[in-house]
């Protein structure tokens, strides 16, 4: 009967001495104030969702090497004559896209995992697109769209 009761003050004491570090631990690294950004961080996040998407993930992403290549596009489109062009057009390469308002030159840089079939999207306003693949020799390519 006396080595159940040493056992059982054992696993108290063993409780207590836990509940005593834990608290301890946690009055260190001020866990209120790990809440309260926490709180604010999201309620911006939700009130402002375009706010953070200038954060550079993918700058970021590419310093540890998820995207192996910064590459460069620029060229211009070649418009057909019986084609009514409706502005902007958009040129896109994977998550990153510009604007083009008036004329037809374009520049593009962009991160990329591979330089090869890399899909290249033009498209306008009125629902047309053209998609090209093109494979890149060095960081930068310099080509002409027909649309």
């Amino acid at each position: 009967m006396c080595k159940k009761e040493d056992i059982l003050d054992g696993f108290k004491l063993f409780k207590l001495k836990a509940k005593h570090y834990l608290h301890r631990f946690c009055h260190r690294i001020q866990l209120p104030y790990i809440c309260f950004i926490i709180s604010i961080a999201l309620s911006l996040f939700i009130l402002f969702p375009s706010l953070f998407h200038s954060i550079p993930i993918l700058e970021m992403a590419n310093q540890n090497g998820i995207f192996q290549y910064k590459l460069s596009l620029s060229g211009r489109l070649l418009f057909s004559d019986d084609a009514s062009v409706q502005y902007p057009i958009r040129v896109s390469a994977g998550g990153y896209s510009e604007q083009i308002m008036e004329g037809a030159e374009f520049s593009l840089t962009f991160l990329s995992a591979t330089r090869s079939d890399i899909p290249i999207v033009i498209s306008d306003e009125s629902g047309r697109y053209v998609l090209e693949y093109i494979t890149f020799g060095g960081s930068s390519f310099v080509t002409t769209f027909r649309f």
